[in-house]
């Protein structure tokens, strides 16, 4: 995946955070999540303050727009062109995991 591919990802997740953060329905399969998956994100976001009385649901989604914002195109190209080295070639790597340290390191059951 190039440079310009995992850009736009993150692009991709800018503009589903920004629906969440502007509480819009569900705009269609476009957005990558179906109806189901939407909702129950958005049902967490709204339950949030349950877990955490910080975490209201307009806190939440103000900070989800503030995310949004940051992974915005242009804002996105103009903050990697301060990294060139980003676009190089790479050589790819082979990554071991070990099944033991992943399981201590789980926050959740």
């Amino acid at each position: 995946m190039d440079l310009k591919d995992r850009t736009s990802t993150f692009v991709q997740l800018g503009r589903v955070l920004a629906l969440f953060g502007s509480k819009a329905p569900w705009p269609g399969h476009a957005c990558g999540l179906n109806e189901a998956e939407y909702l129950q994100f958005d049902r967490t976001i709204a339950g949030a303050h349950h877990l955490n009385g910080w975490y209201t649901e307009g806190e939440v989604r103000h900070a989800l727009l503030g995310l949004a914002h940051l992974l915005d195109a242009e804002r996105m190209d103009h903050w990697l062109a301060t990294y060139p080295k980003l676009g190089e070639d790479r050589s790819p790597r082979t990554v071991g995991l070990d099944p033991r340290r992943e399981r201590s390191a789980r926050w959740f059951p």
